[in-house]
């Protein structure tokens, strides 16, 4: 698995479980604090995946990429 694919994961998984910490009865009251960070978290994985998106396939390009070579002429 690649670094990015990694960082999303982990950034991801990370904003599940503030989730999770603010459905949870706190005495602190950091609700607020918690969902709002996750809120950034996925904010940062969507930019991140957005980054590191592949470039849309060009179909005529690939073909000729991959077109067979003749190399007994």
């Amino acid at each position: 698995m690649s670094q990015t694919a990694e960082n999303l994961r982990e950034l991801l998984s990370l904003a599940r479980l503030l989730r999770r910490f603010a459905q949870e009865q706190t005495q602190d009251n950091h609700q607020a604090l918690f969902v709002s960070t996750a809120m950034a978290l996925e904010a940062r994985a969507r930019l991140l995946a957005t980054i590191a998106a592949p470039a849309p396939v060009d179909p005529v390009r690939d073909q000729a990429l991959h077109a067979p070579v003749n190399c007994l002429v």
